[in-house]
């Protein structure tokens, strides 16, 4: 099942949004307002993870080292439970209405050696069905994900009309 991280509330099965850090929660746990689930696995220290491995949703939604994928930091990549496709230490970053996500490094607002480069910023992700909770660099701008391709091009004159056709012939009167 493929998950989603964005700004606004998702529909797609297993949703997350994602916040600058306010202390605010998303009312999501029976709408209380500001609970939210506390990180209960690896992603209360996703950089725990041994080599070879990332911190990243298991199957029930829970966040678990599992063996990374093969998708490099800024790479393309799909947010599937249980399936990491980012390499060590990373995680698929895949807002709303993307087809695809981007490989982005876990971070820490406290801790300088792991704050996020100049251009993203560390934002606070929630997965919407489980709570779960964990910090990523998100590209500004709403970034993450791969353009989408061009539009269409100018279209071409129009033809020539054509004859009119010939007048069919009129009924009869009834008569038989």
């Amino acid at each position: 099942m493929k998950l989603w991280f964005g700004l606004a509330v998702l529909t797609l099965g297993f949703a997350a949004a994602c916040d600058d850090g306010g202390d605010g929660g998303s009312g999501g746990n029976g709408g209380n307002g500001g609970s939210s689930t506390p990180p209960t696995g690896c992603n209360a220290d996703p950089w725990s993870c041994p080599a070879g491995q990332t911190c990243w949703p298991d199957q029930t939604g829970s966040f678990q080292c599992l063996n990374s994928g093969p998708g490099a930091l800024g790479a393309s990549c799909q947010l599937y439970k249980g399936q990491p496709t980012c390499g060590d230490g990373l995680v698929c970053l895949m807002l709303v209405g993307q087809a695809e996500g981007i490989c982005t490094t876990y971070c820490d607002p406290a801790d300088p050696a792991r704050a996020c480069s100049d251009d993203a910023i560390c934002g606070q992700i929630q997965l919407q069905e489980s709570g779960e909770q964990f910090r990523a660099c998100v590209p500004q701008g709403g970034g993450g994900g791969a353009g989408g391709t061009g539009g269409a091009g100018a279209g071409g004159a129009g033809g020539d009309g054509g004859d009119g056709g010939m007048g069919g012939d009129g009924g009869g009167d009834g008569s038989m």
